[in-house]
């Protein structure tokens, strides 16, 4: 299991994650990923093992997802998340800003507003 505290395999370029500023969730514990949203705010690519909600938090030009759970494809990912665009990662994080959170939950209950009872519960 790799954990925030897993000493992973030495990547081939040792300055990639430094260079890149990259942000590495690599725990298999966890959900939303609210850590990632934030680095990503913050102007840094994001590299992750597909846990939870990361793989859809995650995408390409501002971050990457590893393969598997394993050291060797996270090493893989921060190598990919290390050359991404820090300007593309601030533009993934407004998927999650307050506003967007206010007209998503806005949607929802106008959709359930509009909707019978008896149609949103199903048995």
């Amino acid at each position: 299991m790799v954990t925030p505290w897993t000493i992973l395999a030495p990547l081939p370029n040792r300055r990639a994650g430094a260079r890149g500023g990259t942000s590495i969730a690599g725990s298999e514990l966890g959900s939303f990923g609210l850590s990632v949203v934030e680095a990503l705010a913050s102007g840094t690519p994001v590299a992750a093992i597909p846990n939870g909600a990361l793989p859809e938090l995650i995408g390409a030009g501002f971050g990457a997802v590893a393969a598997d759970v394993s050291a060797g494809a996270l090493a893989d990912a921060i190598l990919v998340a290390a050359a991404c665009s820090r300007a593309d990662a601030v533009r993934a994080s407004r998927r999650f800003s307050f506003d967007a959170m206010v007209d998503g939950y806005e949607d929802v209950l106008k959709h359930v507003a509009a909707t019978r009872t008896s149609e949103l519960i199903q048995p």
